[in-house]
């Protein structure tokens, strides 16, 4: 028949595989889709027409298409399948429908009488405006398309007020455009999505955003997709005073996976921008969150507006948060957040990408496990930049400012930044939390603990630097139980009150140096016997103790500490692991000896007095 549109099949297909025509007998025809785009538990889209979900405009033929002419508060068509009444425009056969013109108070309606039929609404600078309910409303059809033409601007908007009709139950439609059948959109023209009653966009099914301009604007929740919300190409645009774009399905642990595959995305929301109630899986595009007022100055004892994952949407603002796990593979994300950057109820891998986060709380924040195999990872401000009750780093380039601590392995959700004035970190001692490092570049800005496990922490390879704190109620390192170090290069500068260091069952030589007051920028500089230099780094921040390990420091070996040039002191390294001048916990708690001869007038940890050219007592309570 003449511009009929054969029965369509919808096929259930693994990732990456090919959209193959099925339920016909013609299978010579294919349509390959993108790679890594559609997750192994979504039905994807395929009918006889076979539209190329990478390029859906061409693969549509328009000469051969429907129209629909709009006019104001009326409409025509050249198509049997299509009833018209006033402004409301019903389509109830598959086909494909080439839409023009103004529609200031109407609907396309789609309800095809088949349920094996697709239906392709190509917008041909159309303009849908409907002051009572949906502009478009996809009601019964297998799948749907809808399709901005190239070169051609169209906007769909409705009304703060809805009318339901009869046959509409539970309080839908409830979108500008909301469909019960899968929902493609695309095209390479512009579509413009204005929300004033709920969301912008709405899919019970699956839905698919692949290569249109797209730009939605909602008092609600920007583009809400039930079963999976796939993004694979194209330029959207979303603002929306709570979630930016989100799954719903929390019924079935196959259904409710986000994956963003490519495309430009720009995220302003009041609540989350990206929000899963399953998994999160990003493996390539452009994608800028902003979430709230962003980031803000991070104070522990005042903050607290955001609680914590499992409230409501309503009090978190969170730039991508999942209900399971989120997992980034590739793409450029830059998120500006006022709650956690990227958060996991689950657990957060990162093998790939470039990374670069500012929270007013967690930079990221895992349940469960945080794994770093590659990619770059850039926390420019933050309350804890990195935390996970087992934190695993292989691979990768991280670099992390935070006003608590840096790195922190501690077990279960995180209230770190909830309960108002006084409220705190509930995290305490946690046997079941680990941080491993093998690997990977590492450095940490903490102005609290910089790399502190609750329970142990283990180094065998990469590289670890950190600027610690310059108040002695925290330490550049800080661990519940021990930090066994046997590779790698470790330099760790900060305050000398909680200094620790590697356990004494550490294979790999370190020092660990009580210098006294050093400004920030003062240059340190490790010396062998041979006068070689083994090793040298400038803190950002001022400093008075260090840790230092390099698979260059031997056992046995005397070696000269220098800062700004300046000869600071010795140390013979008598053991796998030596101090110089403060032990453990600076000095042990409430040594009564000397700690040493450097540090000028400073205080020996908490409780310390002068003593000494350059050196105070260690120790909490010393002499």
């Amino acid at each position: 028949m003449k511009k009929k549109l054969i029965a369509a099949v919808l096929c259930g297909l693994m990732l990456s595989a090919s959209l193959t025509a099925c339920g016909n007998n013609d299978t010579s025809e294919t349509t390959a889709a993108p790679a890594a785009t559609v997750d192994t538990q979504v039905k994807n889209i395929q009918s006889d027409i076979n539209i190329d979900l990478s390029d859906i405009e061409g693969s549509i033929d328009l000469n051969n298409a429907y129209t629909i002419t709009l006019n104001g508060t009326s409409a025509t068509t050249d198509a049997a399948g299509v009833e018209i009444d006033g402004g409301k425009v019903k389509i109830t056969a598959g086909g494909v429908y080439r839409i023009s013109g103004n529609l200031s108070d109407g609907q396309i309606k789609v309800k095809t009488e088949a349920d094996d039929e697709s239906v392709v609404l190509i917008l041909d600078g159309a303009d849908i405006t409907n002051k009572s309910g949906a502009a478009i409303h996809i009601k019964n059809a297998l799948s749907a398309y809808v399709v901005a033409l190239s070169g051609t601007t169209n906007t769909v908007a409705d009304t703060a007020n809805y009318e339901f009709a009869a046959d509409d139950t539970d309080g839908e439609p409830d979108a500008a455009i909301f469909s019960k059948a899968d929902l493609i959109i695309g095209g390479k023209g512009t579509l413009n999505v204005n929300a004033n009653y709920s969301a912008g966009i709405k899919g019970k099914d699956n839905l698919y955003i692949t290569d249109a301009a797209l730009n939605v604007t909602s008092v609600d929740d920007g583009i809400k997709g039930r079963d999976s919300l796939n993004i694979l190409g194209g330029a959207l645009t979303v603002t929306a005073e709570n979630d930016g774009i989100k799954t719903t399905n929390d019924q079935d642990a196959d259904l409710g996976n986000l994956i963003i595959s490519g495309g430009t995305l720009n995220i302003t929301s009041g609540t989350d921008g990206i929000q899963s109630e399953n998994t999160v899986a990003i493996s390539g595009g452009d994608i800028t969150v902003k979430t709230a007022d962003g980031a803000a100055e991070t104070n522990k004892q005042n903050f607290g507006m955001w609680g914590n994952a499992n409230t409501s949407d309503s009090a978190s603002a969170k730039g991508i948060k999942a209900t399971n796990d989120v997992t980034v593979t590739g793409g450029t994300i830059n998120i500006n957040s006022a709650d956690d950057s990227i958060h996991s109820n689950g657990n957060i891998t990162v093998s790939g990408g470039e990374i670069t986060l500012a929270s007013s709380d967690d930079g990221m924040h895992a349940d469960s496990e945080l794994t770093v195999s590659g990619g770059i990872i850039n926390v420019t401000q933050s309350y804890e930049g990195l935390e996970g009750q087992v934190i695993t780093i292989t691979d990768g380039d991280i670099k992390i400012k935070s006003s608590d601590d840096g790195i922190n392995a501690a077990g279960g959700n995180d209230s770190s930044q909830q309960g108002g004035f006084g409220g705190g970190d509930p995290f305490a001692s946690d046997s079941d939390a680990m941080i491993t490092v093998s690997g990977g570049s590492i450095y940490i800005n903490a102005d609290g603990d910089g790399f502190d496990s609750n329970g142990s922490a283990q180094m065998s390879g990469g590289a670890l630097y950190v600027d610690g704190p310059t108040n002695s109620g925290n330490g550049a390192l800080d661990f519940g139980s021990e930090f066994v170090l046997t590779g790698g290069t470790l330099i760790a500068a900060g305050a000398s009150g909680m200094a620790e260091k590697p356990a004494d069952s550490s294979t790999q030589t370190t020092i660990q140096v009580e210098l006294g007051p050093q400004n920030a920028g003062s240059k340190l500089t490790v010396v062998d016997s041979t006068g070689n230099e083994v090793i040298s780094y400038t803190p950002a921040k001022a400093y008075q103790n260090v840790v230092i390990s390099t698979p260059l420091l031997k056992q046995g070996d005397t070696y000269t500490v220098y800062v700004d040039g300046t000869e600071v002191t010795t140390i013979e390294t008598t053991s796998a692991v030596t101090s110089q001048g403060g032990s453990n916990m600076g000095g042990g708690m409430g040594g009564g000896q000397p700690g040493g001869n450097m540090g000028g007038n400073q205080p020996g940890g908490m409780g310390g007095v002068p003593n000494g050219n350059m050196g105070g007592r260690g120790g909490m309570g010393g002499w």
